[in-house]
């Protein structure tokens, strides 16, 4: 399985997230099983702490949140889950939410972010 993710900031998520995924879904070199997470400010400062990672981002942060739905109650959220719950009305979205650690700037899990509508 090749190594993906998808990192949305918070305040972008504010506008439905479907129109962000959406261009990734449909693009069939993507892989359907890319996992998708927000994060507490801007998407560049977890990308560019890439010497402070044990391998590329990529792979880090997969790694990273399928640990976090291992060890906790986070679903295991793909970009096919979220295409599905998109047209599933009845249910809501759960994505993980990572902070960067105030003393040496490492990603952790600092929760769940629940989608409305």
């Amino acid at each position: 399985m090749s190594a993906g993710i998808f990192v949305l900031n918070a305040e972008s998520a504010k506008t439905p997230i479907y129109d962000f995924l959406d261009i990734y879904y449909r693009n069939s070199q993507n892989p359907i099983t890319l996992k998708i997470a927000l994060t507490d400010g801007s998407v560049k400062q977890y990308i560019d702490i890439k010497q402070h990672l044990p391998s590329d981002a990529g792979e880090y942060y997969q790694r990273f949140i399928e640990s976090f739905e291992r060890n906790t109650i986070l679903p295991k959220v793909t970009l096919k889950r979220t295409a599905s719950l998109h047209s599933d009305k009845g249910k809501g979205l759960v994505l993980a939410y990572i902070k960067r650690d105030k003393e040496n700037g490492i990603p952790v899990a600092e929760g769940l972010v629940l989608f409305k509508d």
